[in-house]
């Protein structure tokens, strides 16, 4: 399993940020693939690494009223899945 401080945005399909409390549809908040945005949500999550929710397939914090979700490649999810399975 790629651990949080490892994870590089090759590993990240894309990321989400908005409002807390509100669905991830995009209309609370920003889907995007930028190399720029996903660096920087990476950012935020290892910065608050103990707080960060990961279900395998995406990982999320939310800070400040504020949701950020990063969404893991196939590949990713596959490691995930055959470390957990190991």
């Amino acid at each position: 399993m790629i651990a949080l401080n490892a994870l590089q945005k090759t590993d990240i399909k894309s990321v989400y940020t908005g409002r807390a409390g509100k669905c991830c549809c995009g209309c609370a908040g920003t889907h995007s693939e930028k190399p720029a945005t996903k660096t920087y949500v990476l950012n935020i999550l290892k910065k608050n690494a103990a707080d960060v929710d990961d279900d395998g397939d995406n990982l999320s914090v939310e800070i400040g009223g504020r949701l950020y979700v990063a969404y893991r490649t196939q590949e990713a999810q596959n490691a995930v899945q055959n470390a957990r399975a190991a």
